[in-house]
């Protein structure tokens, strides 16, 4: 019995029906339903909230992990299929860019998943498996090449000395709460046996043994050389491929869904690659900075939260999509806006582009860019207007693209923006207003604003769906109380 409190998408998934056509499934190791469901319910701010404890758990709960592949990733395995290419010399990186990024660039790294078929994923997994697990990845980390060699420290025999070493390196990996995915989903049990960590001599290469995954592999340096550090990723996926083929294994992938994990957020490529770059004129304008990263499906992390300005001017820039493209084209796309990043930080050192007074446009898709400043053009003065901001009319409802994915772009209609497109406030707060924002920058999530108290009223028929939407809760049927009493607590 589900509360409000439950989000993820196993709970919009799993009907009643569902429940009862595959609550009694159990793959061949024993995982059934209701330990997929586990980490779900017992944790409800979960955003997937289910796990797969071995391979079969694909097959068998496809029914249950489809739809939430689908709604995580937008990428339907029902229909679609994955590609990966490890072939880190397909790569463009340019000598120019390569000085670019070693001059903005404090850091590169690129990480993924790796699990071996026949053995179960670390929710599922018995004590047996998990050391099965650890024996073929100590056989690969024996196996690379001599620049990765290095050394393989399991968890429980480490010295007071050398978990300092690795907790200062950021390396160590820690037995996961009982609040997080991993401690709800079981992946903590019998710790920390079976479990440990691998880097090489000059600590560039880092893989965690039978922590989400069976195998976590990292490549990583100081610098910008990207294309450096995603062919030592490749290596090690290699590795690990061949050891497990001596084994008489391999790993766990799927034509559709790409290589396989414990959680189904990170399928695909199951990759994340992340430059660490300081760029203080673009600090200066986090919204600039985001509108070139959603061009590129790139996601800024900052330190101050979202929307904010980075302390020390310091941002992650990494990849958003993990299935549908290839490894090389995530990596690239990183290369790509991560170059068009450092552009325009230089063209704002200069003094072009943000220090006038003339309001920008962003670049979203060239189409919808040209249509969109037709409006502006079009657009008669606003009495709101100021030197750095002005108002669009919309004449027309916005030609949405595909990176647009507010909750107005999918609540706003033809005839719902003809019925408003005419509406303003006592105020003068009108229907382009309210969306502008949503309009100009389409990776926000709710996509309108409101100006003025009337806003609610005038544009009741767009906000009530928004906010349906965004907080599960109908202001048309629903009322909200407001308590403030403090002697009650």
């Amino acid at each position: 019995p589900f509360t409000p409190e439950h989000k993820s998408l196993m709970r919009k998934t799993l009907t009643p029906e569902l429940f009862a056509k595959l609550k009694d499934v159990k793959s061949s190791k024993g995982y059934s339903l209701s330990n997929g469901i586990q980490a779900g319910v017992l944790r409800p701010h979960l955003g997937v909230g289910f796990t797969c404890g071995d391979e079969e758990s694909f097959t068998l709960f496809k029914d249950l992990v489809y739809p939430i592949v689908q709604g995580w990733h937008k990428f339907d395995p029902a229909t679609q299929e994955h590609k990966s290419d490890l072939d880190f010399s397909k790569l463009t990186f340019s000598e120019e860019q390569a000085a670019k990024f070693g001059q903005y660039v404090k850091s590169t790294r690129v990480r993924a998943a790796r699990n071996i078929s026949g053995f179960s994923l670390p929710a599922g997994a018995s004590k047996e498996d998990r050391l099965a697990t650890e024996a073929v990845l100590k056989e690969a980390f024996g196996a690379l090449p001599a620049d990765l060699q290095g050394k393989y420290f399991p968890l429980g025999e480490l010295t007071p000395a050398q978990e300092e070493e690795l907790r200062n390196g950021g390396f160590l990996f820690q037995e996961p709460g009982p609040m997080q995915l991993l401690g709800a989903a079981g992946a903590g049990r019998d710790w920390p046996e079976g479990r440990g960590i691998f880097h090489n001599d000059s600590k560039t290469v880092l893989c965690w043994c039978n922590e989400e995954d069976q195998c976590r592999i990292i490549a990583m340096e100081n610098g910008g050389d990207v294309k450096g550090v995603f062919t030592r990723f490749c290596q090690l996926s290699d590795a690990i491929k061949g050891a497990a083929e001596k084994n008489g294994k391999q790993l766990m992938y799927d034509k559709n869904l790409g290589f396989l994990g414990t959680c189904p957020s990170n399928l695909g490529t199951g990759l994340r690659a992340s430059v660490m770059i300081v760029l203080p004129e673009l600090n200066k304008d986090p919204h600039k900075l985001e509108e070139i990263c959603a061009g590129f499906d790139l996601q800024p992390r900052g330190s101050s939260g979202e929307h904010s300005a980075a302390v020390g001017a310091k941002w992650d820039i990494s990849n958003k999509q993990r299935i549908g493209f290839s490894e090389v084209e995530l990596v690239q796309k990183m290369i790509d806006g991560v170059s068009k990043l450092i552009e325009m930080e230089e063209d704002l050192a200069k003094g072009g582009g943000g220090g006038g007074s003339s309001f920008a446009l962003p670049e979203i898709e060239p189409t919808f860019d040209t249509w969109l400043k037709g409006q502006l053009d079009a657009s008669p003065a606003d009495p709101k207007d100021t030197d750095k901001f002005k108002y669009i009319t919309f004449t027309e409802m916005p030609p949405f693209v595909d990176a647009h994915k507010s909750l107005m772009r999918k609540t706003l209609t033809p005839e719902l923006f003809a019925k408003l497109k005419d509406v303003k406030s006592s105020k003068g707060y009108s229907l382009s207003n309210g969306i502008q924002a949503g309009v100009l920058r389409p990776h926000l999530g709710v996509g309108f604003t409101c100006g003025d108290e009337e806003s609610f009223t005038l544009f009741k028929d767009l906000v009530y769906p928004i906010v349906q939407g965004w907080h599960k809760f109908d202001p048309a049927t629903q009322e909200h109380k407001s308590d403030l009493d403090f002697s009650k607590l």
